[in-house]
């Protein structure tokens, strides 16, 4: 019998029983969602916002602005740049999902779900060819236990349960798909090349915090598991093609995030001060630990901020392999990279870090703690290069169905029923605007995040503008002036019928911000649109009878970077089919 008929068995067996073990993971992931079927929404710190956030993106979608830029309804109305400067995949999945299922609380859920069986799927490939790579008996033992693990992680639970984050769970998801593309790109260079791009795409539009630090963590994990410069020089080229990818988003943020008050980071709780503060102790990081409340200075978090015992665990023990030489030397080195790298993170985690001296750009990270998110698949993925060794002293399994069996159990206390004055979407919008007025988070925000920098903060105070609400209509009339038809507001902005008796420049209760545009009787008229001191539109309007639309498109950065984006993709796809076609060719010639 000849090598690959005798593989073909084995090849067979290992898809069976790699199918089987999804399977098995399915139904937990499923198990862990069932509970919230039965209900609205659950009520973590986000809130009802991710539902809020997922209405403005479908009301854009109505009327053609596929990026939804403009959070219409935010701010008592005065309008929010809300999806320029935050990641927007989680939100359009969601999208989807309420158009599908016809309801905004089920369109969520449905991406919530949808990132855990995404990274999840992800994990446990990455999980499975790693260990296969490095030498184990049980691959898809190893498959089923990474991925449990990935996704039982006690912070992984807390981001969608208890912090109800929506971007960040499919930063999760996107770190994993990440790091499985990179794995690919060993074995198959074009089909990697593809998929590194794609996954870069997806984190970059995911988590804007993850993001940042997802690609230094990916980066020196390439770096650390090379096999060569030119590999490297592939994966990073696959990773900028990813970064094309996704300028329609990424670009227009960096290039108007001078605008808005968040381009200060102290602000955005980025001094070294509050990190600090919300550090890590040392100790958490061995702690099983699960609550519904806060992060806290010091040690007495109320909330799980710890990657699961278990997790630390194998982890301890891939680095007690590699310290006794239990691990082959084609996986010893980039085994020992991981470890250290996992080292590094931890140690950015505690109050030890020196944050002082860090890049503003690392800084607008608000809690350490987030870097778990991208400690969970590093180790993992290190866990299962160094899988060989470990499985001499303990099955993969025994350390994952424990800490599934420990969140299973501590689920309730995590899963926390919404007001229940919110009894579907139709209340949506009342319990927005009491948010507003309560609090004033404007779409789940502090107020000055995307503020615009012209706009006086009275108009950001809630207490301020529940006092002095706008003017009917948002249209600040004048004597001289009166309408010849009641106004429409439009999904992207409003329409009014005016009649001036003289020429008047006229105040609209709107955040002025790049892509307002104004049409007097269909005819665009740039030159009369400006702002007030305080920021708001002022509308320079003719004596007559005149038709005014004032509206909002995406702003002209915006286009530009789109695009760049499409040329990135149809630049992606032609190359790729001449790099098959070129490899077909050379088959074909071989073989004459």
């Amino acid at each position: 019998m000849d090598n690959s008929s005798a593989a073909r068995p084995a090849k067979a067996h290992w898809a069976r029983s790699r199918v089987s073990a999804y399977a098995v993971f399915v139904v937990l992931l499923g198990t862990m969602f069932l509970g919230t079927f039965g209900f609205y929404f659950w009520h973590g710190h986000e809130l009802l916002h991710p539902l809020v956030r997922t209405g403005a993106v479908l009301e854009a979608w109505r009327v053609g602005q596929p990026g939804a830029p403009w959070m219409h309804e935010a701010a008592f109305g005065y309008g929010w740049p809300f999806f320029i400067f935050y990641a927007p995949l989680g939100y359009m999945v969601a999208a989807v999902g309420a158009l599908v299922f016809g309801s905004l609380a089920a369109g969520v859920k449905f991406s919530f779900i949808g990132s855990f069986l995404v990274g999840g799927t992800f994990m446990f490939l990455l999980a499975g060819d790693l260990a296969r790579r490095g030498g184990s008996r049980r691959p898809a033992a190893w498959s089923l236990g990474g991925a449990l693990l990935f996704t039982f992680c006690p912070f992984h639970l807390t981001d969608v349960f208890v912090r109800s984050a929506l971007a960040e769970c499919w930063g999760w998801a996107g770190l994993a798909a990440l790091l499985w593309a990179v794995e690919l790109l060993r074995r198959r260079p074009f089909g990697g090349f593809a998929a590194v791009a794609l996954a870069s795409a997806m984190l970059l539009c995911s988590h804007n915090i993850i993001a940042v630090w997802g690609a230094v963590g990916v980066g020196l994990y390439v770096l650390a598991t090379a096999e060569g410069w030119r590999w490297i020089l592939r994966a990073a080229g696959a990773g900028a093609t990813g970064g094309g990818l996704a300028a329609w988003f990424w670009l227009p943020a960096l290039k108007l995030l001078p605008l808005v008050r968040a381009d200060v980071v102290d602000q955005f709780c980025g001094s070294s001060q509050w990190l600090r503060a919300h550090a890590l102790d040392a100790r958490q990081f061995f702690m099983e630990q699960y609550g519904a409340g806060f992060s806290r200075v010091g040690i007495d978090d109320t909330m799980s901020v710890n990657p699961g015992v278990m997790l630390m665990l194998a982890l301890g023990l891939a680095l007690a392999a590699l310290l006794r030489g239990w691990i082959a030397t084609s996986t010893r080195r980039p085994l020992a990279g991981l470890l250290l790298l996992c080292l590094a993170l931890m140690f950015a985690m505690t109050h030890w870090m020196p944050w002082e001296i860090m890049p503003p750009l690392l800084r607008y990270l608000q809690f350490p703690w987030r870097l778990l998110a991208l400690l969970a698949p590093l180790a993992i993925a290190a866990i299962a290069l160094a899988a060989s060794a470990i499985e001499r002293w303990v099955h993969p399994l025994a350390l994952a169905l424990p800490e599934v069996a420990l969140a299973l159990c501590m689920l309730p206390m995590l899963l926390v029923r919404p007001y229940p004055v919110i009894e579907g979407d139709c209340q949506l919008a009342h319990w927005s605007r009491a948010m507003e007025i309560r609090v004033g988070h404007y779409a789940g925000c502090v107020a000055l995040d995307f503020l615009p920098r012209t706009v006086d903060e009275r108009y950001s105070d809630n207490l301020w503008l529940a006092a002095n609400p706008p003017p009917e209509h948002r249209l600040e009339m004048k004597p001289g002036a009166q309408m010849a038809a009641p106004p429409e507001r439009t999904a992207t902005g409003y329409r009014y019928d005016l009649v001036l008796e003289r020429p008047l420049l006229l105040t609209m209760h709107v955040y002025d911000f790049p892509g307002w545009t104004l049409r007097i009787d269909g005819h665009e008229e740039p030159g009369r649109l400006g702002h007030t001191l305080g920021g708001l539109l002022r509308l320079s309007l003719p004596a007559g009878a005149s038709q005014v639309e004032v509206e909002y498109r995406e702003p002209p950065v915006r286009q530009h970077a789109a695009l760049l984006s499409l040329l990135t993709l149809a630049a992606l796809v032609v190359g790729l089919s001449l790099a098959r076609f070129r490899v077909f060719e050379s088959c074909f010639r071989g073989s004459i």
